[in-house]
């Protein structure tokens, strides 16, 4: 059938739809099994360009989502490595609880790179004890102050700053 104009076309084709949505969710859902690979590839494109257009979006909802992803990761990991305590003094202020590199060699593990060039973060360090990929048994849980500490003794040797300090908050003779 032609049509006079394409304002008629469209005001027909929007009528068709309006009244037949189950043949259309039918043929697209067919269409989509049939032609995974192209969906794939669509979506993918979609996805890139409505990241592009809607940057403020994606970054609010980032801002609003990653700190509560943060700490439940952090939660997590910490109940992995024995619990939310400091294994030396025993705080279990959350926010101030550190995963502690027992052989040292943390710093060194931040700056390196990822398989993409990314610098290695916090997060991904979690991340990666939580799926398994580094082994808990070089890990522990402390909070900042005796994370320096322990820093301290491993780099300098002073045993008696160590000792003194972990004397005085586990009241030991």
């Amino acid at each position: 059938m032609l049509y006079k104009t394409s304002e008629t076309q469209r005001r027909r084709h929007k009528k068709w739809r309006d009244k037949n949505p189950e043949k259309i969710r039918k043929y697209v859902k067919e269409w989509k099994e049939k032609n995974q690979e192209k969906w794939r590839k669509y979506q993918k494109q979609y996805n890139k360009k409505w990241v592009e257009l809607n940057r403020d979006k994606v970054n609010a909802y980032n801002r609003n989502r990653n700190p509560v992803y943060r700490l439940r990761t952090r939660k997590k990991v910490f109940n992995l490595l024995g619990g939310e305590f400091c294994v030396l003094c025993g705080c279990s202020d959350i926010r101030i609880l550190e995963i502690n590199h027992i052989n040292g060699g943390g710093s060194q593990q931040m700056k390196q790179k990822t398989k993409k060039g990314i610098k290695y973060s916090y997060i991904q360090l979690l991340y990666d004890i939580k799926m398994g990929r580094l082994d808990k048994k070089y890990f522990n849980v402390m909070c900042r102050v005796c994370n320096v500490i322990d820093y301290v003794f491993r780099k300098y040797g002073e045993e008696s700053i160590r000792d003194s300090y972990i004397n005085t908050k586990l009241k030991l003779p």
